[in-house]
């Protein structure tokens, strides 16, 4: 799926990337190379809120809040940030913009109150080792949530022209999941 990130938090015009984003569902609980690869780590929570296109709306979308805490690889404090996103999806193309705004504590509580969802999930960021896109990073999202079974999620984010042979990909899942086996 194609995605348009608008972020206006981090300079002073729009600054807005296409990018392919590669979401992968692995069934495991052995982290061990995942926490020891690992460049950063840092715990999410969030409320999301998803609206439906109607007749009267020309499109659907979600938005969420997010409360990110930052930990550094040193004793340093953690840092925490909060952002809001809103992702509207264009139903014709496929694409999806996002738009990131800064946020705070107290929005978030108020978001809270009208949310439908909620999630919390630790992520790590842990290098892909794909040749072709040198600096590429794996984000491993571990929900903290009462799972039946323990599902990870993750994430790789290209180019928009970026494209992984699934040969590839899967060579370098298994060097930070090396009990995986793709059946």
């Amino acid at each position: 799926a194609e995605t348009v990130i608008t972020d206006k938090s981090h300079c002073s015009m729009e600054a807005t990337v296409k990018e392919n984003e590669i979401e992968i569902y692995l069934l495991t609980d052995d982290l061990t190379v995942v926490r020891e690869k690992a460049v950063s780590r840092e715990r999410q929570e969030q409320y999301g809120l998803y609206v439906e296109k109607t007749p009267g709306r020309t499109s659907g979308g979600s938005m969420r809040v997010r409360e990110t805490i930052a930990y550094q690889q040193s004793d340093a404090e953690p840092e925490v940030s909060y952002e809001f996103t809103l992702k509207i999806r264009d139903s014709e193309t496929g694409v999806q913009d996002e738009m990131n705004l800064p946020a705070d504590r107290d929005a978030m509580q108020q978001f809270k109150l009208v949310a439908d969802s909620s999630l919390v999930k630790m992520r790590y960021n842990v290098p892909a080792g794909l040749v072709k896109y040198e600096g590429a990073v794996f984000e491993v999202d571990v929900f903290e949530h009462t799972q039946t079974e323990p599902w990870v999620k993750v994430d790789l984010e290209l180019p928009e022209d970026g494209h992984v042979d699934g040969y590839d990909l899967m060579e370098a899942i298994t060097v930070i999941f090396p009990t995986f086996k793709d059946s």
